[in-house]
């Protein structure tokens, strides 16, 4: 059997694979899409205020437990307090997370 088929370097395939990605970020970016994407990522690095210091404790053990260091690591506002705290500070540990 003798056949003939196209083959593709690897580098081929990066190029392709790279040129797409692009292609979708103009796309959303014309499109507005990039405000959602945005949003998401302000959502892991900013965290607002909280209401009380009990909700606060409740985040830090939910950013625990998607290991999410940078924002476990944080300074939050708690309403009524001077002090900004972070998870730490609030006495919620996290096996694998050490803030510095």
């Amino acid at each position: 059997m003798n056949k003939k088929g196209v083959e593709i370097t690897s580098s081929t395939l990066i190029v392709i694979i790279l040129t797409l990605l692009v292609l979708v970020i103009l796309t959303l970016t014309f499109t507005g899409g990039t405000a959602q994407l945005t949003q998401k990522i302000k959502e892991i690095f900013y965290r607002p205020a909280v209401s009380s210091e009990d909700v606060a404790v409740e985040q830090c053990r939910a950013l625990c437990s998607t290991e999410s260091k940078i924002a476990f690591c944080k300074k939050i506002k708690i309403i009524g307090k001077e002090q900004e705290q972070n998870c730490p500070d609030l006495g919620v540990s996290c096996p694998g997370i050490t803030c510095s």
